[in-house]
């Protein structure tokens, strides 16, 4: 029976982040679990991830500044369509992945920041009646999360 792990990162200024995440799937996957790992940051070139790391690239978004005004790869504010476009990939990449653990790098410290800012469902959200197996709604660990 193969293992595998779905792996979220949202890093909003540096690369701190998506470094400690990149690391961690490669850690995993030269262990054999299966890993995608979702970047919801702007793709970082001079970081390379583990080949056999399935990588995930959302449409980028980043903190302008120590504001943290929130912004699309352009620069722009980011709104409801870019929003809604980013959890639909997340979703498809979740429902792609099949994945046995989710791991979200941050929970439960990042979530300074509302999820829905970053178009990101809420963790419960992923898998509320949207099991990776098929089997649906498990209302058991849906009540454990939400305590």
């Amino acid at each position: 029976m193969s293992r595998s792990v779905l792996l979220h990162v949202q890093y909003l200024l540096g690369i701190g982040h998506l470094q400690r995440s990149l690391r961690i799937a490669g850690a995993l996957a030269r262990d054999g679990i299966t890993v995608t790992l979702v970047n919801g940051g702007p793709p970082a070139a001079e970081l390379a991830a583990d080949p056999k790391v399935r990588v995930v690239q959302l449409e980028p978004v980043r903190a302008r500044d120590a504001s943290f005004a929130l912004v699309d790869d352009a620069g722009q504010p980011i709104g409801d369509t870019l929003r809604a476009r980013r959890q639909e990939a997340l979703l498809a990449a979740f429902a792609a992945a099949r994945p046995d653990a989710v791991v979200i790098e941050g929970f439960p410290f990042a979530l300074q920041r509302n999820w829905r800012d970053v178009g990101v469902r809420p963790p419960r959200d992923l898998w509320r009646g949207r099991s990776p197996h098929g089997e649906g709604n498990d209302a058991s660990a849906d009540h454990q999360h939400q305590q």
